[in-house]
């Protein structure tokens, strides 16, 4: 079984409901229209044979005759009586207290089947009587207003006819109204699902061009921006690919290298220990390429990794100098550490610690002999900035600095500054590189402080922690001079 296109949908949908419209407009016009002609039919026929019933009363002061009745109606031909001005066939009589019909306009048949009948009269004829009464209210007869149900019904089916033309007409109108809407609608979805059916990722596309502004623009634009997204994910894991491999596949030929040579014992004695210690080492590099590889992976893509609690800023940072000290000191590193901000703010401490130790020890790295340190805070936000005195960046690295496997001249692995951005990012910060003047880095991260306020809190700030930071004053250094005193 054929499945219906979305078009096809629509315009059935649509021919439906119009079909029921007129359905439901057709059926309770005849009905309201025939009881609508009935209830004014009485309401005229009541309305003319009270006319003449004042006109009686207003010309007699006695007892009705057929003579009197005759000549007042010959006298009165003009009397704007329904059956003049209307397309109903209007009769009536007159008939005086002893049920004598003293005057009639109507076929003898019609007055001898109300006569004998009365029953059978009510279900051909819509009727009227009126009492005629003299001055003195007396009743002098009644009259008696009728109309054929009949003609009633022939008026109701003229304009049912009437209607039912101008109903088929508005119904072809409708149908190819609906016609070009479901063009309208389906060709821009036709278009877009031409275009996602051509996409690849191999070979570029031009720029899906959608008039309009509604949803159909909207998904076309959402898809395209999807695209981009694609084709630069690809580009970069394709990157991130030739540049592991690249990565790996030089410690890798370092091991093999050394290993053959001790095998086919080209080197001996010291040299095949110094050739198993060049092994041990690319060994140990390789390790902590794949450990920062999966650690970056699982940063990116797992969410449950960060654990948000409110803590101290100034300790987090705190606690990162004390660990690094013993780095700073073997590299004759003086860290300058100012801060006068004791603010919590809710985070992930494990996680900013490796963000701050990732970028301090790429300022060691480049240093000469110091590195500053400052915690700042702007309204909602936590500012800190780490500066080293070397020799800067080339043109062009502060924006590739932050990208995985990129090195410089004395890079590591090339991942440590691509963790420390993803874990700000995740944190709803940014971290930006620029030159430091007059000469050397800086990095500037800024982090909101309460970013994780709508996320899972393991636990509240040691308060102890935080007196910590304000024992040590607010102006400190870390050296190796200090660690010889």
């Amino acid at each position: 079984m054929n499945k219906l296109k979305i078009g096809q949908k629509l315009f059935l949908s649509y021919f439906l409901i119009i079909s029921l419209f007129f359905f439901v407009t057709v059926l309770s016009f005849n009905m309201i229209s025939y009881n609508h002609l009935v209830k004014q039919a009485q309401e005229d026929l009541q309305k003319e044979g009270n006319k003449i019933a004042s006109v009686l009363e207003s010309s007699y002061n006695g007892p009705l005759t057929s003579r009197l009745l005759q000549q007042f109606f010959e006298k009165n031909r003009k009397m704007p009586l329904i059956n003049r001005r209307a397309i109903l066939d209007v009769q009536f009589f007159v008939m005086n207290n002893d049920g004598d019909i003293l005057y009639a306009n109507a076929n003898e048949s019609v007055v001898d089947i109300w006569l004998q009948d009365k029953n059978n009269f009510s279900k051909q004829y819509v009727s009227q009587q009126l009492a005629i009464t003299d001055y003195e209210n007396q009743m002098l007869g009644t009259i008696f207003m009728f109309t054929e149900i009949e003609g009633l019904q022939e008026v109701n089916a003229m304009m049912w006819n009437t209607l039912f033309i101008s109903l088929a007409i508005s119904a072809i109108l409708a149908i190819l109204v609906g016609y070009m809407m479901q063009r309208n609608i389906t060709n821009p979805v036709r278009l877009l699902n031409g275009y996602m059916k051509k996409f690849s990722l191999k070979a570029k596309q031009a720029p899906l061009s959608m008039k309009g502004n509604d949803e159909i623009k909207e998904l076309s634009d959402t898809f395209q921006e999807l695209t981009t997204r694609l084709q630069s994910y690809d580009i970069d894991q394709k990157q991130f690919l030739q540049n592991a491999s690249h990565e790996l596949k030089t410690p890798l030929m370092a091991i093999q290298g050394n290993a053959e040579a001790i095998m086919d014992e080209i080197v001996t004695g010291e040299d095949a220990t110094q050739s198993l210690n060049i092994i041990i080492q690319e060994c140990q590099r390789l390790k902590l390429l794949v450990e920062e590889i999966s650690y970056l992976t699982r940063l990116q893509t797992v969410e449950e990794t960060f654990r948000f609690q409110e803590e101290n800023i100034h300790v987090i940072l705190d606690e990162t100098i004390q660990s690094m000290k013993p780095l700073l000191d073997q590299n004759h590193i003086t860290l300058n550490w100012n801060s006068e901000v004791y603010q919590n703010m809710i985070c992930d401490p494990d996680k900013l610690k490796q963000t701050f130790i990732n970028v301090i020890s790429n300022s060691i790295r480049y240093a000469k002999s110091n590195i500053d340190l400052q915690l700042l805070q702007e309204k909602q936000n936590m500012m800190i900035t780490i500066s080293d005195d070397g020799p800067g960046f080339k043109a062009g690295d502060e924006q590739k600095i932050f990208q995985r496997f990129y090195k410089g001249e004395q890079g590591g692995t090339g991942i440590g500054l691509a963790i420390a951005k993803v874990i700000v990012e995740k944190h709803g910060g940014t971290i930006i590189a620029k030159a430091n003047q007059p000469h050397g880095a800086l990095f500037e991260i800024t982090l909101p402080i309460q970013y994780g306020s709508n996320k899972k809190i393991t636990k509240s700030v040691n308060n102890k922690k935080a007196m910590i930071g304000k024992k040590r004053g607010n102006n400190e250094q870390f050296s190796h001079k200090e660690r010889n005193k």
